[in-house]
């Protein structure tokens, strides 16, 4: 049961039908096998996003995805995105077209992940630029019996990157889109551990990281939070958590085409659904 918890299919998989293979019967083998449908089943969906904020910047996205296994052990996604960028005068369109490998189970314990994108702009109005930029992570996690594991991950990414991975924390940096080429990128690594406390499955997560932007600037950054279970009733279906969390992150210049403070702490509540509240603390 160990491999399914920490989402190694693959193996949990083999190991129940060779159970059954000895003539075993596996506890929950009716849970399993329809686990085992839903995530190796093809998938296909679309998605999209619109941001909209102060500085008259808009980001409007929308796309197809398929996610689908090759194999039990290879879970894929392919994605297909479109955006429109816009601040006053300056507007480009962006195309991304990305690959993404989740956890590849090399031993029990061992996952390796990554994703490969690339990203192309057109309609470069008011904006001498490159059309083209690849951007991608690749990382390993240990994983622990309690489901507990430390990762570790290097990446490149953009400003437009986190659209892509639709991440509830997101929010955008841009504060004068011409002094920006569409591609401007930051290369960086993080660490990020995850420990689980049974019997009452509470969970602390931590991340931390470095950043190196493409005008030679560095941020530094830091979250974490704890998620406290209110109703946990597997067997009836029902979970709900709460997850309090900070944020802080540093950047070593202060730069005016895109927030980039000296400091900056936000305190937040995470909810049952990617929703999130926020409270900003010092920006300086």
């Amino acid at each position: 049961m160990a491999a399914l918890h920490h989402g190694d299919i693959g193996r949990a998989v083999s190991a129940f039908e060779a159970a059954q293979h000895l003539g075993i019967d596996p506890p929950r083998s009716d849970a399993t096998s329809l686990e085992r449908w839903r995530r190796t089943a093809w998938r296909i969906g679309a998605s999209g996003a619109f941001d909209s904020d102060s500085h008259d910047l808009t980001v409007a996205q929308g796309g197809l995805y398929s996610v689908v296994r090759p194999i039990e052990m290879l879970p894929t996604r392919v994605d297909i995105l479109r955006s429109a960028i816009d601040q006053h005068t300056t507007h480009f369109d962006r195309t991304a077209l990305s690959l993404t490998l989740g956890d590849v189970f090399v031993t029990p314990r061992f996952a390796l992940f990554g994703q490969v994108s690339g990203e192309f702009y057109d309609n470069l109005r008011a904006i001498q630029a490159k059309d083209a930029q690849w951007t991608g992570r690749l990382g390993g996690r240990v994983y622990f019996l309690d489901t507990s594991f430390v990762g570790l991950e290097g990446f490149r990414e953009t400003f437009w990157s986190k659209y892509d991975r639709h991440e509830p924390r997101r929010f955008n940096r841009i504060i004068a889109l011409k002094a920006l080429n569409p591609g401007f990128h930051m290369d960086g690594v993080q660490v990020n551990f995850n420990k689980v406390f049974y019997p009452g499955q509470h969970a602390w997560y931590g991340e931390a990281g470095w950043a190196h932007y493409e005008d030679n600037n560095s941020q530094f950054f830091g979250y974490t939070h704890y998620q406290i279970p209110l109703v946990n009733a597997p067997q009836q279906g029902s979970w709900l958590a709460v997850k309090p969390n900070v944020y802080a992150e540093f950047f070593k210049d202060s730069k005016a085409a895109y927030f980039s403070p000296s400091s900056h702490v936000t305190l937040g509540l995470m909810g049952p659904w990617p929703a999130e509240l926020e409270t900003v603390w010092p920006r300086t």
